[in-house]
């Protein structure tokens, strides 16, 4: 077998359209991790209000697409009076296309199938 671990050889979908805006979706890094999983673990909180979820929600959303972007789109100040739907939709997805890179790269140089990886058998 032979290693070479180029990105853009088999992870096609790097970018996402919205808002009328192309974002690219960085490369998932330990920084970004930690950073994704400091934003999970504020959602799930117990007695989080919903504006402290909306909030964290908000601040992962910045961690693919850049405090500039999430600003223009779910503006801090106003982040009482955003659709949480909205937000829960694209952190979502945002979220998706991530793992959907790392499935990638885990069926091309795992010798198990991604799924028996990812979701073990109990």
């Amino acid at each position: 077998m032979k290693y070479e671990y180029k990105r853009s050889d088999f992870i096609k979908d790097t970018t996402l359209e919205a808002y009328g805006k192309v974002f690219e979706i960085p490369p998932k890094t330990s920084s970004m991790a930690d950073s994704l999983i400091s934003v999970s673990e504020r959602i799930a909180k117990n007695g989080a209000t919903a504006m402290e979820q909306a909030a964290a929600m908000r601040d992962g959303i910045a961690v693919f697409i850049g405090e500039k972007n999430a600003e223009e789109i779910f503006p801090k100040g106003k982040l009482a009076d955003i659709d949480t739907n909205e937000m829960s939709a694209f952190w979502l997805l945002l979220n998706n296309i991530s793992n959907e890179e790392t499935r990638a790269v885990l069926q091309k140089y795992s010798p198990r199938p991604a799924k028996e990886i990812l979701m073990p058998k109990k």
